[in-house]
């Protein structure tokens, strides 16, 4: 561990990151809203090359019996790095 903080360090005080990039240089940011025609609420977001994709999926149910005053917030994700991979 000790190692990699002396490789981080060297790094940073060349002032430079691993890909190059300067301290302060920034990856170009692209935002889409309602990428999905299915739900309530969804985005992109490209951060240089990484992608993130988010929606969200509303419904009405019923309480479950033993709390009928409060409500349930499902939810659910996909590991997209996986499902590329697997292709």
């Amino acid at each position: 561990m000790e190692a990699q903080k002396q490789h981080l360090k060297n790094w940073l005080s060349k002032g430079i990151r691993y890909d190059g990039r300067k301290l302060l240089d920034y990856r170009e940011v692209q935002i889409d809203y309602t990428i999905s025609k299915s739900a309530e609420g969804s985005a992109r977001v490209k951060i240089g090359e990484t992608e993130v994709l988010a929606g969200v999926k509303l419904s009405l149910g019923t309480p479950y019996p033993d709390t009928p005053d409060q409500g349930c917030l499902p939810q659910q994700s996909c590991d997209l790095c996986a499902w590329r991979e697997r292709g």
